[in-house]
């Protein structure tokens, strides 16, 4: 090589470069032809050196094999030398492809060259070059990422460990400690196999390849490995995970000695993101500092990984800073996951599905768990984008491929689940239980221990809210596994979540059901008290104040000692829990606990003491409702809160003699969501400025009363300094509230006063009746519309008739089925013997006869009751010969009557609606024969029957009609009351949802009747009383009259009872509420014969030139049962009610 010219030595070098890199044999040959220099001996010279200077086996081998080929040439002849081709060079060609720049970047390319060249290639003829391929290969595999991860890497660990069968720290010591390095990286990612196990594997490797990867002998390689190995220890299961993050941290510091931003730019980048990692997790020092040197760090590192020039690398610290954020301390907590989503959503850019499945789920499933605890936006909505996020990252997190992170996202989706506001709770509960179930099917006790017992304790606290099932079982289900879950929840190894468990489990004793009563209650005031051993004011008071509430409720019913020592210590620990949980801190929490103590006060009759209590939950709940406005999950959350206590706030006042107050209070708390539906609309009308400043106002009052529950740790700002801001935005908030109601009427109204409430009754000309039920007796307040001061006359006490009373009519309990079975399920025999063997005989003997007797003694014939609660769920009318309409409030009433007043005195027009051919519905034979005999006595009619009554027909002809007759299909939906719907023609409806909405013109209607199924029917599981249903949905939109069924009713008890109905109305000029009442009477009391329905069916018959074979059955039948009362039962005719005037 020395002898030889400079220039012409670096020819020749570019020459053999192209003859080995030539794509084709063709053009190989085409090169040697061209230059016959290659065939020269210095060629051969040239070649020697290549090879010595070579330390990969596959590169010598190229080489040896394509100077080989360049004999035969010289010896041979070119076209005999290249005539035929030997094993030897086509692996020297295969070897060649390896090299190229393009296939360095194609994994599932590498694996298929390297596959073809093992196969010339034994590890018994040429071992080192064996080894190499089998190094290569293991590395293909690790790094391919368009195939089955989990499958590639086994592939990986068997080809490594492969090659170490040949390459051993004595022969090759650096080649070694690469494998080991490599073999330890595959262990590290596997998912096969026990993870604790694979980890210690990759460290044992680690650690050997540090025996020949020393900081003086290799410092580059010694710091990879290094920074590989402060990853294991963050990811390691055995040990001490404390320990384990310490030596995590330790690595990474020894690894950025060698790593710097200086020398090793990119190097120091990847060590400095998983050193936040580190500290991300760690455990000793503080949280707060720990994540701020990690938020540091993370930024940092982006500063050298960004998205243009390191997109990858740029994605996987940018979701780790997100984390960060999403667990932050210090600053606003609704800031903070803010930033996290950001950040977030940009990692997306890059880690899409198709080119990056397993870090695109890693980064679903952090955005979910973002949006599962996010405070801005409505909770609803970011629960259903939490779940959509958790089941796209199971889209590639499967069970089978990645079962580790399978279960963690299926614990995720579970908690999503269970804390779920849209749905049925029972149904999201059951998908809660489910997914837990799956997830410990892979989390075990001995695999991971820690894991495991977390999604045990979120499974017990699923069992504990269960609907479904046996609630007996379920609280014991509850019981067991948090009993589980201290096995590794110990108050030494995990103290925090060991008083959690211990309040858990508390809970669940507190409402037990097998067992002593006296013994579940005591057993549950220990667990309460262990859990304060840990739980302290100073150190945890939020969690010491919720334990102190759940000990003052188990005193409150405790049954062992003296009952009121008992009550002086609930009362205490009540008392205790306010002193943190106050209106300004924690309002929702402190709602929660006045109510709780007015409850107390209430059973014990303080009547003082429970209203000053009710009173400040109900004003706490009139502030979180204002806050949100614009969200209507967030305001029924309100209303549901505190659906009970505007009752008992009235039987307090009662009590007390404050009988004008107890009136203004009970209305107060009936339809205020009714009432205030149009706020949105009515926003919209204010001013840009009025409305972005409500919007900023709102928006900065959640988000400093979010910041309050972490206020006053370390490194964040004090609670004084958070409160006095919060007051400051709560003040600001009001005035803007103020302005608006001053340029948009009626936003957020307030409510009608006791003088208003007694003017309508004057309008009305008839008294207004109150009726409510408490856990003491049920009270009626009448409301005279001959004088505005109150009597004791018009206060009833109904002391026999218990919200135990009306619970027990109601609602089914193990043992038997009650009437909400057979109305909303359409049990038919159920209700047909619960109407008459209990409900109308109780209703009446406990509630409505002493209620009828003073109504009567007072000189009245009838009234409009607004019944509280779910007491409007009943057929109260028909327990007497009183007449009685309804109204879900007077507010709701007054705002109608206003609304069609004006077209009072336009002359009577009706559409009739009659049997609309819906989809999946059995057709109403009779509907239009119903509609044509009511149409024929309207001077101005029009009618849409079957295919003709489709939802944009109604909606079109219906805005200029006085009445509105119905005779379809209906159903109450008892999940979202809101989606109860009339069924139009194919697949149209019309739902309580669209009358809410202002989508119905009614402003000229003055009565509506539904001649359909349960359209009387209103939420009763979550805030019956705001009157969820067509009633008050059609009252809201300016109906002052509306006939409803409470059930699903008989088609031709219903047309003739109606039909009837307008001819006492329409004909003898009947008001319509007696008009019904009337009817009703009639349809009870008459005969077969006076009803006319062989006659009736007789006709049918006839029409339908004697084909219709039921009408004949019929009019068969009733011929020989004359003298019969067909609709005497309640059934046929006690469902119709009417409200309204």
């Amino acid at each position: 090589m020395t002898t030889m010219k400079y220039n012409k030595a670096q020819e020749l070098l570019e020459l053999i470069q192209k003859f080995v890199e030539a794509d084709t044999w063709q053009e190989s040959k085409q090169i040697v032809t061209a230059n016959p220099q290659l065939l020269s001996e210095e060629i051969e010279h040239l070649f020697d050196f290549l090879i010595k200077a070579n330390e990969a086996e596959h590169n010598k081998y190229i080489f040896t094999e394509y100077r080989q080929l360049l004999y035969r040439c010289r010896t041979e002849g070119i076209e005999a030398a290249f005539t035929k081709r030997p094993p030897k060079v086509k692996l020297a060609g295969i070897l060649r492809e390896l090299n190229k720049p393009d296939n360095f970047r194609s994994m599932p390319r590498r694996i298929t060259l390297c596959q073809q060249a093992l196969t010339y290639v034994s590890k018994t003829d040429d071992p080192k070059l064996w080894a190499e391929l089998q190094t290569e290969l293991g590395n293909s595999y690790a790094e391919n990422l368009s195939h089955n991860k989990a499958d590639n890497l086994e592939q990986s660990i068997i080809c490594f460990k492969k090659a170490l069968q040949v390459i051993t720290r004595n022969t090759i010591p650096i080649m070694w400690a690469s494998i080991m390095n490599n073999l330890a990286n595959a262990y590290s990612s596997r998912s096969r196999g026990e993870r604790s196990d694979n980890l210690e594997q990759a460290i044992a490797y680690f650690e050997n390849a540090l025996q020949v990867r020393t900081r003086s002998a290799i410092p580059i390689d010694w710091a990879q490995t290094m920074n590989n190995l402060g990853v294991a220890y963050i990811d390691r299961i055995c040990g001490e995970r404390s320990d384990n993050l310490e030596q995590a941290i330790a690595c990474f510091e020894n690894a950025l000695q060698v790593r710097t931003r200086k020398a090793m730019l990119v190097d120091w980048a990847q060590t400095l993101n998983n050193f936040a990692n580190a500290y991300f997790h760690r455990i000793q020092g503080k949280r707060t500092d720990n994540l701020e040197k990690a938020i540091t760090c993370f930024e940092n590192a982006l500063q050298v990984r960004t998205y243009k020039t390191m997109p990858i690398d740029w994605a996987q610290t940018m979701n780790n800073l997100a984390a960060a954020y999403s667990e932050r301390i210090q600053g606003m907590r609704a800031n903070n996951l803010e930033k996290a989503l950001v950040c977030y959503q940009k990692v997306l850019q890059v880690r899409t599905y198709s080119t990056m499945p397993v870090d695109w789920a890693q980064t679903m499933n952090n955005l979910a768990s973002v949006y599962l605890y996010r405070i801005r936006g409505t909770r609803a909505d970011n629960l259903e984008k939490s779940i959509t996020y958790f089941e796209n990252a199971l889209r590639v997190r499967t069970r089978e491929d990645m079962p580790v992170e399978w279960t963690l996202t299926k614990n995720n989706l579970a908690n999503a689940y269970s804390d779920r506001l849209q749905g049925a709770r029972s149904d999201n509960l059951e998908k809660a239980i489910n997914h837990y179930k799956e997830a410990l099917e892979v989390i075990t006790y001995k695999t991971m221990p820690v894991d495991w017992a977390i999604i045990m304790s979120n499974l017990a606290n699923a069992y504990n809210d269960r609907i479904r099932g046996k609630r007996s079982d379920n609280l014991e289900q509850a019981i067991a596994c948090f009993e589980d879950t201290l096995k590794i929840k110990t108050r030494s190894a995990m103290p925090v979540e060991w008083a959690t468990t211990m309040n858990d489990i508390a809970n669940v004793y507190l409402y037990r059901i097998r067992g002593k009563r006296v013994d579940n209650l005591e057993q549950a005031i220990i667990y309460y008290q262990r859990a304060l051993q840990v739980r302290t004011r100073s150190t945890m008071p939020v969690e010491w104040a919720q334990t102190m509430n759940n000990l003052a409720s188990a005193y409150s019913e405790r049954i062992q000692g003296v009952r009121t020592n008992n009550l002086k210590k609930s009362i205490s620990y009540y008392q205790r829990a306010l002193q943190v949980m106050t209106l300004e801190t924690m309002p929702y929490e402190y709602r929660h606990l006045q109510r709780l103590l007015g409850h107390l006060y209430f059973s014990e009759n303080n009547w003082q003491a429970a209203h000053t209590t009710y009173v400040a939950a109900l004003q706490t709940t009139e502030t979180l409702y204002t806050l949100d406005e614009g969200t209507p999950v967030g305001r029924q959350a309100e209303l549901t809160s505190n659906q009970d206590l505007a009752a008992r706030v009235g039987y307090c006042l009662a009590k007390l003699g404050r009988i004008e107050e107890a009136i203004e209070k009970v209305e107060q708390g009936r339809t205020r969501a009714f009432s205030e539906n149009y706020n949105t609309t009515l926003l919209k009308m204010a001013s840009e400025t009025d409305q972005q400043a409500y919007g900023n106002a709102t928006e900065q009052v959640k988000t400093l009363e979010k910041e309050m529950y972490t206020a006053g740790q370390e490194n964040t700002r004090s609670r004084d300094e958070v409160l006095a801001d919060l007051k400051a935005a709560r003040t600001q908030l009001f005035v803007i509230v103020e302005t608006l109601r001053q340029n948009v009427p009626n936003f957020m109204p307030e409510g009608l006063n006791f003088q208003s409430i007694c003017q309508l009754a004057t309008t009305l000309k008839q008294p207004l009746v109150y009726l409510l039920t408490t856990p003491t007796g049920s009270l009626a307040l009448i409301v005279s519309f001959e004088t505005t001061t109150f009597d004791e006359k018009q206060i009833i006490w109904l002391d026999d008739f218990t919200k135990e009373s009306l619970n027990g009519l109601l609602y089914d309990t193990e043992e038997k089925q009650r009437y909400l079975h057979g109305t909303v399920l359409a049990d038919f025999p159920l209700l047909n013997s619960v109407l008459t063997e209990t409900v109308l005989p109780q209703l009446n003997q406990q509630l409505i006869n002493s209620l009828v007797t003073r109504l009567k003694e007072l000189g009245y014939s009838q009234a409009v009751l607004i019944p509280m609660d779910t007491l409007n769920l009943l057929p109260l009318h028909a327990c007497t010969d009183f007449t009685f309409s309804f109204a879900p409030s007077a507010r709701l009433l007054q705002a109608a009557l206003n609304q069609t007043q004006p077209y009072t005195n336009v002359p009577l027009s009706l559409l009739g609606i009659g049997n609309p051919t819906a989809y999946g519905q059995i057709p109403l034979k009779y509907g239009p024969m119903e509609v044509a005999n009511i149409a024929a006595l309207f001077p101005n009619q029009q009618q849409l029957c079957e295919n003709a009554a489709t939802r944009e027909a109604v909606l079109t002809t219906i805005y200029d009609k006085t009445h509105i007759h119905f005779s379809c299909h209906g159903v109450f939906n008892q999940n979202e009351p809101p989606d109860s719907a009339l069924y139009l023609a194919g697949n149209d409806r019309l739902t309580v949802q669209d009358l809410i909405l202002g989508t119905v013109d009614l402003a000229r209607t003055q009565m509506v009747v539904l001649a359909a199924c349960q359209t009387g029917i209103t939420d009763f599981t979550k805030i019956p009383n705001e009157v969820i249903g067509f009633s008050g949905a059609f009252m809201q939109a300016g109906v002052p009259a509306i006939i409803n069924t409470l059930w699903a009713v008989e088609e031709i008890a219903t047309m003739l009872l109606l039909q009837r109905f307008y001819q006492l109305y329409l004909q003898e000029n009947q008001p319509p509420v007696q008009a019904l009442q009337q009817a009703q009477y009639w349809l009870r009391d008459a005969t077969v014969e006076e009803l006319g329905l062989v006659t009736l069916f007789q006709k049918i018959y006839l029409e339908s030139e004697e084909t219709d074979e039921e009408a004949f059955l019929s009019m068969q039948n009733y011929k020989t049962r004359l003298s019969e009362k067909p609709f005497a039962h309640p059934y046929y005719w006690a469902g119709f009610v009417f409200y309204g005037v």
